[in-house]
């Protein structure tokens, strides 16, 4: 009864690791995606600040040019480059597109790399649980004394190394989870 728990809680471990691995690989998708979108408005507005800047310095300079005789016409095309060249400062002085690039995919490389390494490390430590339970039933089975107690103690050093793995995924969560509750007071 004791094995088959074992073997189900071995299963289960697995099945967890499992969809831990997907979410964190969603999570990193959707970074990569969100570095790609700002990247995009990055490079539309840059676009349009220079599309703007072009505007000012080619088309109307030429129409003040060619209304130059009627004065309230000029003034009314000064006003919109004076106008235009605002706007264009504007977008141009926006710090968020300048750093924002790449900081999402810089994060999401991190998050990926962290996550091999978490994965690898359980599904080891799964694997150990797995490899103990099968010494132990064949120390049970052919009743060797030393074998039996081997594997208990090492049952022992594993139950902590489990222990100690979900304290600091716990302690990760808590750890994020208290920095999104900061960011939010701060607001």
């Amino acid at each position: 009864m004791e094995f088959d728990a074992a073997v189900a809680g071995i299963g289960i471990g697995f099945y967890g690791n499992s969809e831990t691995n997907d979410g964190v690989y969603q999570v990193t998708y959707s970074l990569l995606n969100a570095n790609h979108t700002l990247s995009s408005i990055d490079s539309l507005v840059s676009e349009t600040v220079a599309l703007l800047s072009a505007t000012i310095r080619g088309e109307l300079t030429q129409l003040e040019e060619t209304l130059s005789q009627r004065t309230e016409l000029v003034a009314v095309v000064r006003n919109t480059r004076r106008q235009a060249e605002a706007v264009a400062q504007t977008l141009d002085g926006i710090p968020f597109w300048k750093e924002a690039r790449g900081g999402a995919s810089i994060l999401a490389e991190q998050v990926g790399y962290l996550e091999d390494y978490r994965w690898l490390a359980y599904i080891l430590l799964l694997l150990l649980d797995l490899i103990i339970c099968l010494l132990t039933l064949l120390g049970l089975a052919k009743q060797i004394k030393w074998l039996v107690i081997l594997m208990t103690v090492m049952s022992f050093l594993v139950l902590i190394l489990s222990w100690g793995s979900m304290g600091l995924e716990t302690a990760a969560a808590v750890v994020s989870d208290m920095g999104l509750w900061i960011g939010r007071v701060r607001e």
